[in-house]
């Protein structure tokens, strides 16, 4: 894979997300996006670590110190408990307008975590 802008853009496309849901989990405008995966815009050290969290990367995978791209065990159980934490601590997240209980997003967050773990799992047996 090639720069920061490229890997980026590449990784994001592999997870699904368009240039406007990546900047909707990151806090930023579609445009910033746009510019990081163009090479017009370096991000920071803060918007380096929130881009592999959502991407699902280490930080030095996409700046190109590492060639290892997913996280180890550990940094997998990392990333699952802060996605959980987010969910249990929202308050505007709804459901055909109404807001979701505590137990309806303990509900999501255990399956977000359940989801993760199996495409990890299925990511290992690919490389078998």
């Amino acid at each position: 894979m090639g720069g920061l802008g490229e890997k980026i853009k590449i990784l994001r496309k592999q997870r699904g997300l368009t240039q406007q849901q990546m900047a909707d989990i990151l806090g930023i405008s579609p445009s910033a996006v746009g510019m990081y995966e163009q090479g017009r815009r370096d991000p920071d050290s803060g918007m380096i670590y929130k881009i592999s969290q959502t991407l699902n990367v280490t930080s030095d995978y996409l700046l190109g110190e590492s060639e290892v791209e997913e996280y180890n065990d550990e940094q997998l159980t990392d990333v699952i408990e802060e996605i959980k934490g987010r969910l249990l601590k929202s308050k505007s997240l709804m459901f055909n307008g109404k807001p979701l209980t505590q137990e309806e997003l303990k509900k999501i967050a255990d399956t977000v975590e359940l989801s993760i773990k199996v495409l990890a799992l299925d990511k290992s047996k690919d490389k078998d």
